[in-house]
């Protein structure tokens, strides 16, 4: 039987609005020259269900036009450094503070400028900005004079070029950098103009702290009703669900941890209705993974040197019974070293470098919610780092009956405490994209290493149970049929012998307190008659 043509019509429209939803989620800033060109096609034909749907359930503004799509995203927590700027360039080395002031000065410099822009015009002009009396009270100079300025001037062009905000006409950063070219931009104005997200301009705010500004530009309006504090609540628990690997609960307000616990169910359903992330729900927090794995700047597992160090720490710290030091870290490094060395890069296996090993694999899970940072110095272990824990292997021949406490790798990661709202221990990471964490078998039932898997836990049977269980449904099934064969007079011997046969079948002895077997008799046997004695009852009996 075919399918209605509405319907038809209805799933390609809901596949188009979560795509485009997924785009914008992946790159808030969508160009029509560019690598995205399609899917702003989508957004531009879904854009007053996209403008709505993001206005009512995050608060970002977006913003539409022939040339581009502009999601005007702010974080949902204000205290989160692990996702920094990052140079274009392979290495993709986060920008430091001195880089964060070029973009701005250079933003700036651009607003003031005209159509075209050349690089060294261009560093001019920031070399003018940076001579501000407050910028230099803070330590920031720039004075072209040292080629890692130029270099740093050179990272934030080719982030702006990235962006759509420049776009090369001639030149190269290259030979600007070695004093050797100049390089000749278009400056996309519409894009320019669209790039800063925030609720207030930078000019109206009167903070001097630099958290207190960061939270006056995203502040939102005076909340003076329940219903306008309800909604701000739910915003800010959508954006967080939306950008954060884990939400945890002891991360939230008891206003937001309340309203969550009566919520969640709604919010969860959203999210997954316009973006296909699944939620992943334990004791100590919530995780929206990502089936199809794309909708994430950190991933986890990784290919290369780095990604194999990344997940081998991981799983020294799962299972560890508490902070682990630097140290140590260090020194497990060198030891994985020696026994992996011969699939790494040649730097990788130099003397000192465990330093850099360990600090780029802890940065990533620290950016996934893995780990955390112990004022001490020391690394402690989260939650969802469980899902990378490695049990012991247990081999049995398919059919064998489960040994109590046995089980695979996963399985036993997942035995952890139940928690009261019939979950367990959680966490993830993959922003994971690679929305990668949590741990613990719970509401979701999913093992802690579903999601590095991609699948669920409930799913997740070990051969041997599945072994098993296949014949006892079998026999169940055999019983089944029988009594609805000869009804609830079945007899008892047929009966039994199939639920022997059911627990023999399932490995299970078979109970001892069982009412013995019968044999059964399809006509229960009679009495003899009585033999006559008498010639006189023999004669009567004969005629």
């Amino acid at each position: 039987m075919s399918t209605p043509l509405g319907e038809v019509l209805d799933g390609r429209r809901a596949a188009e609005f979560q795509k485009a939803a997924r785009a914008l989620l992946k790159e808030p800033l969508l160009l029509a020259h560019g690598p995205y060109a399609d899917e702003l096609r989508l957004v531009r034909r879904h854009a007053a269900e996209l403008r709505e749907w993001f206005d009512r359930n995050t608060g970002w503004p977006l913003r539409v036009d022939a040339e581009s799509a502009r999601l005007g995203r702010t974080p949902g927590t204000l205290s989160d450094p692990t996702h920094p700027a990052r140079e274009a360039a392979r290495a993709r080395a986060p920008f430091t503070r001195r880089r964060y002031v070029l973009l701005c000065l250079a933003l700036a410099a651009l607003e003031r400028g005209e159509a075209q822009i050349a690089l060294g015009r261009l560093a001019e002009q920031v070399v003018l900005d940076a001579a501000d009396p407050q910028l230099a009270a803070a330590g920031i100079e720039f004075t072209l004079e040292r080629r890692d300025e130029r270099l740093d001037l050179a990272a934030v062009v080719r982030l702006l070029m990235r962006y759509g905000v420049l776009r090369r006409v001639a030149g190269d950063e290259d030979a600007y950098v070695s004093g050797a070219g100049d390089v000749l931009y278009d400056v996309q104005r519409r894009v320019l103009a669209g790039l800063l997200a925030a609720r207030r301009g930078p000019s109206l705010i009167t903070a001097e702290d630099f958290e207190d500004r960061l939270a006056e530009l995203t502040a939102e309006s005076a909340l003076d009703s329940d219903e306008l504090r309800f909604r701000a609540i739910r915003q800010t628990l959508t954006r967080r669900l939306l950008d954060d690997p884990v939400l945890y609960y002891d991360e939230l307000t008891d206003e937001e941890l309340a309203y969550l616990t009566r919520q969640r169910a709604f919010i969860t359903a959203r999210i997954t209705e316009l973006t296909g992330l699944v939620a992943e729900v334990r004791a100590e927090g919530i995780a929206m993974v990502d089936p199809q794995d794309d909708l994430t700047d950190v991933r986890m597992p990784e290919q290369g040197t780095h990604g194999h160090v990344t997940l081998l720490l991981a799983e020294h710290l799962a299972s560890a019974a508490g902070p682990v030091s630097r140290t140590d870290l260090e020194r497990r490094v060198r030891e994985l070293a020696a026994e992996h060395g011969g699939f790494w890069s040649k730097s990788a296996k130099q003397p000192g470098a465990e330093g850099e090993l360990a600090e780029q694999a802890l940065a990533k899970l620290t950016a996934l919610g893995l780990i955390t940072r112990t004022p001490a110095g020391d690394v402690a272990p989260l939650p969802a780092l469980a899902r990378y824990a490695v049990g012991e292997t247990v081999v049995r021949q398919a059919g064998a009956p489960a040994r109590p406490g046995a089980g695979t790798p996963a399985r036993q990661a997942a035995a952890t405490p139940a928690r009261p709202e019939a979950s367990a221990p959680v966490r993830q990471g993959t922003r994971a994209p690679g929305r990668q964490a949590a741990a613990a078998h719970g509401e979701q039932a999913s093992t802690p290493a579903q999601q590095a898997a991609g699948t669920s836990a409930e799913q997740a049977s070990t051969p041997g149970r599945q072994a098993a269980d296949a014949p006892v449904e079998q026999a169940n099934t055999s019983v089944r049929r029988a009594a609805a064969t000869h009804g609830e007079q079945a007899h008892p011997p047929a009966r039994q012998a199939a639920a022997t046969t059911a627990q023999q079948a399932a490995g299970t002895p078979v109970d001892q307190a069982n009412t013995p077997v019968q044999q059964a008799s399809p006509h229960p046997e009679q009495p003899p008659p009585p033999q006559p004695t008498s010639p006189a009852e023999r004669k009567a009996q004969q005629s």
